[in-house]
């Protein structure tokens, strides 16, 4: 099963070059799942046309970078901003719909879906950089299990989109997973490929149908 991966925008360090790149992590961790990975840059012209050519059966949209507030209508400034990177989940997402296949977010991914869907998001939230937490949820399969914790946005139920459902919450009530079943999304904000924990490697591997 081939799944489209997502990649963020870096730089060189001593001139300007732009770079697709993303975390050995990742790779490691999708295939553990018994997936295909296929990395998907940002400078495309084509995006859809790039995925039909692999059959792709699946997206992810991982960490790294900031999604522009300006797309939610921020007046916030913050680095590490892509005009291509938000473009280019935009058309990974939009695929994934009009083909009605599983879509997974992580972490940036999943403040990219929110805001994408009409939900918002808040900026420079203490206590989530580093840091594991347990999550807080009606859900057995979530609720009281601990997760890592790599981000200074968050979103809070008031701010996530009314297309979206919470699923599990942060102690200190912030959304930590949603989902939509009708368009087969599931987003979590922690990074489930840094830990590989036995209770969300079992959830993406059903959101993805893989036995």
């Amino acid at each position: 099963m081939i799944i489209a991966i997502s990649t963020r925008v870096t730089e060189a360090q001593n001139y300007f070059e732009k770079r697709n790149s993303i975390s050995f992590d990742i790779i490691e961790y999708v295939e553990r799942l018994g997936l295909t990975p296929l990395l998907v840059p940002n400078n495309l012209s084509n995006v859809s046309l790039f995925l039909e050519a692999f059959n792709v059966e699946g997206v992810m949209l991982t960490g790294g970078n900031n999604v522009d507030p300006k797309t939610y209508g921020s007046l916030e400034l913050l680095s590490d901003v892509y005009v291509e990177r938000d473009n280019t989940e935009k058309a990974l997402f939009e695929y994934a719909l009009d083909s009605n296949i599983p879509v997974l977010a992580i972490c940036r991914g999943f403040h990219f879906i929110n805001t994408h869907l009409g939900g918002k998001l808040t900026h420079n939230i203490l206590g989530h950089v580093n840091e594991n937490h347990k999550l807080v949820s009606e859900k057995l399969e979530y609720s009281n299990k601990e997760v890592n914790s790599f981000h200074k946005q968050g979103i809070t139920v008031s701010q996530l989109s009314k297309e979206l459902e919470p699923i599990a919450l942060s102690e200190d009530d912030l959304v930590e997973a949603y989902e939509n079943k009708k368009n087969k999304i599931l987003g979590f904000q922690w990074h489930p490929e840094r830990d590989f924990n036995d209770f969300d490697s079992k959830l993406i591997k059903k959101h993805y149908s893989i036995k």
